[in-house]
Order: C-alpha cells, then sequence, then structure tokens
C-alpha cells in the first residue's frame, strides 16, 4: 500500500498541471450538483416544518352554502379515509381595498388561529375580536408590494356598501396557494363572515363552507383525490362548489419560483457531470499514456498489476478528491439565496442547506464517478507487461487507424494533416473530448437563444394577465350595466374586455377547470391562440396548454363537461399558453358562456386607455367615486415576466459560463497530453525542418478538428436543450408552451467565434511550451 501511495503522491507532484485540471473540473462539477439537489430537496422544507408545526389540512375542499348547512359539512368527518377535520369557516369573496392596493379576498369565519387542524401562524399582531376587525395574510409574487399589511382598515364592498375593517393581524397561512398562484384572505369573527355572506347571491361570490381535512394513512395525490370524492359523494349534488384543493399543490405552488429556479439549475448539472464525465475519462486515457513509462518503472520495481490499477486510479482521485471538497461547500452557499427566498415567502426561518447524510452521499457519489471513469484505462494499463511499457515509449498504442489513414489522403498542408491525425489515431479519447466540447458549445447555444426565447415570452403579455392598463372588479350588489355606465363616463378609457369564470366538471378528471366567457375584442389585448385560431363562433374554444395536455386535445378536438349539471361541448379551435391561470382553462364567446349558465354577468373587467391617460390616476378616480359599483386595482403581473426572467437570463448565463470553461478545459487539457505524448516524434520533425508556423499549425489543427466537429453535434443539441428547458421543464409546470428556438445568422456566427477561440485557447499553451523544448533535448531524454 506505502508503494502505491508513493507512485500515487509522486504522479500528482509530477504532473501537476493535469492534477490542477481534475481538481478544477470536479470542483465545478461538484459546485454545481451540490446546489441543483439543495434547491431541489430542500426548497420545500421549510414549508414542510411550518405544515408539521400546524398540523396543516391535507385536503381543503369548498361547499356551497346554499346547497348544504354547517352541520351536513362536519358530518362530513366520519367519511372514510378522513382523519379529522378542521373548523368549518363561513366564505366569502368580495373586492376590498387599503389605500392604493386593490384586490379580492376572500374572508372566513373564524374563532382565533388554532384548532386541531390547520392552525394558522399569527406572525404579526394578534387575531380579530370585535366585529370591526379583521386578519390578514401577506400575498406573494406581487413585485414585493402588493400585499393588506396590518395597523391600516381594510375597505370591502359588501352587498350594503362598503365596510371598513382594521387590520390587527398578520398570519401565514400555508394553504393559500393554489395553482393560479397565492389566494389573498382575511379572518374575522364568525358572526361577522355570517352577516358579510347571508344577502350574497349565489355565483362567484357566494356563501361557500371552507372545510379543511387530515387524511389518514398514505396521503398521494390519488388517495386525497379518491378521499375528496368520497367526501362530495357524501353530500347532495351540487354541493362541492370548486375544485379541492391539495397539500401538494400548495406545497409547489408556494415557492414555484425557486422551483423554477432549480430546475434551470438541474439541466445544468446534468450537462456538468456529462462534461465531467468526458473530461475526466480523456484525462486519465491520456495522462496512462503520457504516464506509461512511469507506470512500467513502477511495474518492474515490484507493483502488482491490482497496485498498477490502484495507483492510476489515485493518481485521479486525490486532485478529484481536493477539488470536490472545495466545490461542495460552495454549491450549499449558492443554495442558500434560493432557500432563503422560500422561507421569506412563508415568514419561517430559513433551513439550513447542510445535510450531512445527502452531502457526503454527493461528495462520494462525485469521488465513485471519477473512480469508476478511470477504471477502464487503468486496467488497460496494468495489463501491458512492464517490458512493453519501457520498450514503446510514446508511441505505444498509437498505431494508425483507418481513419487517421483517410484524414491523411485529404490534400490538405502536411502540417494540418499530422494534426487531424493526432485526433484519428487516438479515436476514443478524441471521441470523449469531443463529447465535453459538444456539451460545452450545447450550452453556449442554449444560453444565446434562451434569451430571445424568453423575451419572446414575456412580450406575450396577455398570458401572464398583464394586457390591459388595469382591472375592475364588479361589486356583489352592482349590476354590469352600472359597472358598464361607470367605465363608459370616463373618456381615458378606450377599450374594456369582460368576463366571468365557471367551473367545468370534465368526465374522468376529480378537478374542474376554469371556464371562462370573454365579451369584448380578445385578439386585440393580445389574447392569440399558440397553435390553431382565437375562437370565431359560439361553438369553439381555446383551451390552455396545459388543459390540451392533460385531456390530450389537440386543435380540431371536442372539449365537453357539465357546469352546474348542464352540458357544454365545443370544438377546440385554439390552444394558447395561459400563465396566469395555472396553464389550464378553456375559454369561450360570452354568447357561448351565457348559454350554459343562465343570467350571468361579468365580474371582471380589464381596462385599456388612450395614450396620453395616467393609470394611477384613473384607478385613484374610479375608486373614489365609483366605489360602491366596482373597485378598480393596478395589474399585478403586468412587470413580474420582465423581471423573472431576466434572473433566469442571468441564471442562465452564468451557468453557462461555467460550463464553457470546463469544455475550454478540456480541449487545452488534451492538446496537452498530446502533445507531451508524441514529444519524441515532434522533436524528430523539428529536427528535419519543421518550422515553428507549421508546428503551431499541426498543434491547433488538432484542437479545431475537434472543435469544428463538436460544434456539428453541439448546436442542434443545444437547441434541444432549450426546447427540453422551456418546455418540458418550465414550461410544464407553468402550462406554456413555445416554438423551439431557431438560429439567426449573428447568433450562429457567435457560436463558431466562440468554438474558435476555444480551441484557440486550449492549443496555444500547449504548442508554445513544445516550441520551446529544443529537440536534441527530448531525443537525448528519450
Amino acid at each position: 500500500m506505502r508503494a502505491v501511495w508513493g507512485y500515487v503522491w509522486a504522479a500528482v507532484r509530477r504532473h501537476r498541471l493535469q492534477s490542477v485540471s481534475v481538481a478544477v473540473i470536479c470542483f465545478m462539477g461538484m459546485a454545481l450538483t451540490s446546489l441543483a439537489v439543495t434547491v431541489f430537496l430542500r426548497s420545500t422544507s421549510a414549508w414542510e416544518d411550518g405544515f408539521r408545526a400546524t398540523n396543516g389540512a391535507h385536503l381543503v375542499m369548498t361547499f356551497d352554502a346554499g346547497v348544504v348547512t354547517r352541520a351536513q359539512v362536519e358530518a362530513t368527518a366520519s367519511v372514510a379515509g378522513v382523519e379529522a377535520l378542521g373548523e368549518v369557516q363561513e366564505s366569502v369573496t368580495l373586492p376590498a381595498a387599503q389605500g392604493e392596493l386593490h384586490r379580492t379576498i376572500q374572508i372566513l369565519g373564524r374563532s382565533d388561529a388554532g384548532g386541531a387542524v390547520g392552525r394558522l401562524n399569527l406572525v404579526d399582531g394578534r387575531w380579530p375580536r370585535s366585529p370591526d376587525e379583521i386578519a390578514v395574510n401577506k400575498v406573494v409574487l406581487d413585485e414585493g408590494r402588493a400585499h393588506f399589511g396590518i395597523g391600516q382598515d381594510v375597505a370591502v364592498a359588501t352587498a350594503g356598501g362598503l365596510r371598513l375593517f382594521r387590520a390587527v393581524g398578520q398570519v401565514d397561512d400555508l394553504m393559500a396557494f393554489d395553482s393560479f398562484g397565492s389566494i389573498q384572505r382575511g379572518w374575522v369573527q364568525p358572526a361577522v363572515a355570517a352577516e358579510l355572506a347571508a344577502p350574497v347571491a349565489r355565483g362567484d361570490a357566494a356563501r361557500q363552507w371552507l372545510a379543511p381535512y387530515r387524511v389518514s394513512g398514505d396521503v398521494s395525490d390519488a388517495r386525497l383525490v379518491a378521499t375528496a370524492a368520497a367526501i362530495g359523494g357524501s353530500l347532495p349534488s351540487g354541493a362541492v362548489a370548486k375544485a379541492p384543493l391539495y397539500w401538494s399543490v400548495s406545497k409547489s405552488s408556494s415557492n414555484w419560483a425557486t422551483q423554477a429556479f432549480g430546475a434551470v439549475v438541474y439541466v445544468f448539472m446534468v450537462a456538468a457531470l456529462l462534461t465531467v464525465v468526458f473530461l475526466v475519462a480523456s484525462i486519465v486515457a491520456g495522462s496512462v499514456l503520457a504516464t506509461r513509462r512511469d507506470l512500467g518503472v513502477g511495474k518492474a520495481l515490484g507493483l502488482t498489476p491490482a497496485q498498477a490499477v490502484a495507483a492510476v486510479i489515485g493518481q485521479m482521485l486525490v486532485p478529484a478528491a481536493l477539488g470536490a471538497l472545495a466545490g461542495l461547500p460552495l454549491g450549499l452557499a449558492s443554495s442558500a439565496p434560493f432557500l432563503s427566498s422560500s422561507s421569506d415567502t412563508l415568514r419561517v426561518p430559513v433551513p439550513s442547506p447542510v445535510d450531512l447524510p445527502m452531502d457526503v452521499g454527493l461528495y462520494a457519489g462525485m469521488l465513485g464517478l471519477v473512480g469508476l471513469v478511470a477504471l477502464g484505462p487503468a486496467v488497460r494499463a496494468a495489463g501491458v507487461p512492464a517490458v512493453v511499457a519501457l520498450r514503446d515509449g510514446p508511441g505505444w498504442g498509437g498505431h494508425p487507424s483507418r481513419l487517421a489513414a483517410a484524414v491523411d489522403r485529404l490534400g490538405l498542408p502536411r502540417a494540418v494533416r499530422l494534426g487531424m491525425v493526432d485526433v484519428a489515431r487516438r479515436p476514443v479519447r478524441s471521441l470523449l473530448t469531443l463529447g465535453a466540447v459538444a456539451v460545452g458549445l450545447a450550452v453556449l447555444t442554449l444560453a444565446l437563444t434562451f434569451a430571445p426565447a424568453a423575451a419572446s415570452l414575456a412580450a406575450d403579455r396577455a398570458s401572464w394577465g398583464g394586457a390591459q392598463d388595469f382591472d375592475v372588479v364588479r361589486a356583489p350588489q352592482a349590476t354590469d350595466a352600472e359597472v358598464g355606465a361607470a367605465l363608459a363616463a370616463r373618456p381615458e378609457i378606450a377599450s374594456t374586455l369582460q368576463s366571468a369564470t365557471a367551473q367545468l366538471a370534465v368526465r374522468g378528471r376529480a378537478q374542474s377547470i376554469p371556464l371562462t366567457g370573454m365579451r369584448g375584442d380578445a385578439p386585440a389585448f393580445g389574447y392569440r391562440a399558440l397553435r390553431g385560431h382565437w375562437f370565431a363562433g359560439p361553438d369553439e374554444a381555446v383551451i390552455a396548454g396545459g388543459t390540451a395536455k392533460d385531456l390530450d386535445l389537440r386543435v380540431g378536438d371536442t372539449v365537453s363537461g357539465t357546469v352546474a349539471g348542464r352540458p357544454f361541448s365545443a370544438r377546440v379551435s385554439g390552444i394558447m399558453n395561459d400563465i396566469a391561470g395555472g396553464g389550464l382553462g378553456v375559454r369561450v364567446p360570452w354568447s357561448a358562456f351565457e348559454s350554459i349558465v343562465p343570467g350571468a354577468q361579468p365580474n371582471q373587467y380589464q381596462v385599456r386607455l388612450g395614450d396620453a391617460a395616467d393609470a394611477k390616476r384613473v384607478i385613484a378616480a374610479l375608486n373614489e367615486d365609483d366605489g360602491a359599483l366596482l373597485q378598480a386595482r393596478p395589474v399585478i403581473w403586468g412587470g413580474y415576466a420582465d423581471g423573472f426572467l431576466g434572473i433566469l437570463n442571468s441564471l442562465v448565463g452564468g451557468l453557462a459560463t461555467a460550463i464553457i470553461v470546463l469544455a475550454a478545459a478540456g480541449v487545452f487539457n488534451v492538446a496537452f497530453l498530446a502533445v507531451m505524448e508524441r514529444r519524441r516524434e515532434h522533436a524528430i520533425l523539428k529536427a528535419v525542418g519543421m518550422s515553428a508556423r507549421q508546428f503551431v499549425a499541426m498543434v491547433f489543427s488538432f484542437g479545431l478538428f475537434l472543435t469544428v466537429c463538436a460544434a456539428l453535434i453541439g448546436i442542434p443539441l443545444g437547441l434541444w436543450f432549450e426546447d427540453y428547458l422551456l418546455n418540458a421543464v418550465m414550461g410544464s409546470q407553468w402550462g406554456f408552451e413555445l416554438p423551439q428556438g431557431s438560429l439567426s445568422p449573428l447568433t450562429g456566427l457567435a457560436i463558431v467565434a466562440g468554438a474558435l477561440a476555444v480551441a484557440l485557447l486550449g492549443t496555444a499553451i500547449p504548442a508554445r511550451r513544445a516550441l520551446r523544448v529544443p529537440a536534441a533535448v527530448v531525443l537525448h531524454s528519450e
């Protein structure tokens, strides 16, 4: 063992450049891997810790108070699969305002923040005690500002007019997240909620019961769907007012931004690990060739084949262990901003990124990967007799192949052909290097095409819910005609787009789908179909990408279901991006909506202003003059897409740079090892008259040939990476779809120029070093 360690340590010190390269490669690979795995596995830790501490609800159901009584809902505690039922809360959704902030709020009647199921975390202030007090939760994803705070009045538009509540407490509600984002809620005493809800007619702002359930045993989505169906089946028909809310959905939606960043990091982690595998394998293969004489001397002095294998692997593991040990804390530290983002959202302590078993496993996995990659060349080297290794010198294993012969017949300048033959005579090692460079160029392609694709997504403002200048919500006691008259009286308003939403129940699907009726010129507001066309008649519908995927629908198919027991059917004329709707939904003309929901009136109005109008001034005037009829509010999502995608672009650029550096290091190492293992042949070439320029051309052609071949593979692979990242990873989570990016001539030239720069960087230093060594010195040492 001492002999093996002596050989390993001597080899590491003698081949310092190679050792540093392995250490740097493993450093960067370990940093990216630990970052991605930590974000993926720990990003929901804050939510899960809070969920356990509050005995959170696995399932939250909403019932129509006009169909069932509180006692009937409470009786569902005995349904099979229900472990416990929390306090049944009376609920009504109404427009509300606090200062300049206007939004819809779900008001719940609850006696206190405690209880057996779904306890609330009162993070600031106290629980409401008097009829004019309310506690609110902090809504996130609104550019960091659009949430109700305590200490100010909240004006709620009720059926009897505006009612003021003093916000006395702020609550952390872990189940205030659904597939559409965060839910603004307010809690009052039960008697107050009953007063607010009593006069409200059935509809979107109807009296409802909110019931939180704990489910026994398995709490998978399939089990929760079955339990929700059993609960609904135990009540009269039409009792379930909206789709159940599952704990997994709330957990995912509470930190969707962190998970989106994590998904990007994960894709780059895979690319980084591929690069590490290719580079380490090529370095090991080259190292075995470059140090074959050293290994032959060691075997002649008594190293057994097993010790020789251990020596070669150890020569890689020592720098790999040092590099990975330095990269692990960097990756963990880099994950801290992602984890703190989730914790800040939920108002809970930041979870530690350190998970000792996981971190030890990642470190051991990286070393195991390096050892596994080194095993093949090590076994091959150990099987070569010492006398053969000492006799053959640099030429061992390098007999010309058919590919090398074919390259030699291309008719290129002699120096260039010699450099390309260096690639062909070591096909396995060259292919490994080719793979590493191809991954690097694929990542470069992804980085250069991701930003334009993301910009096109951000520009599709309608899909983010931000195509309008501001929104208006109709008060429950107001009619559509009254709101329309109030808006028409404002000369600054150029146009409006009105809508209302019902729930479409689809056979075979546990959760209902939002069915939105639209009145007005939707395409003029930026709504468009990604595939197909916008609806043109009452028998057509445009569906969201997520709905098309869930129901396996295409343009020309029929989407059907029931709305409050009434049958609905329409032909799919188009499929759209609908990020604001969580990627789900069906949109139809207003005439079709009225036929399925008799007496329906729009309750949401998207407003566009004239060119010179000031949105803030118009919003303030509407709320002051017509506050009893409507609530005007700024667009929440309007600027969020730009900011979020801007951060995402920076993240992609930074990660791509790291992997491109890895690829450049790979070309450098392989070029250096190729020069070192053939230094005797190069010395002979210089002795017979090869000029310095010809020598540089020969070495440069080696890297150039590899890089050009890698570009032919890497650029198409990069376009596939972009499509996978945008659509399969991010798009499937948010319900959007983008066409695969295409390369502009300028972008293509930039990638080719980057590839040439990598080749030049990787071969310039080895060529310069080889030129400085006199041919006589090399031949004498051989």
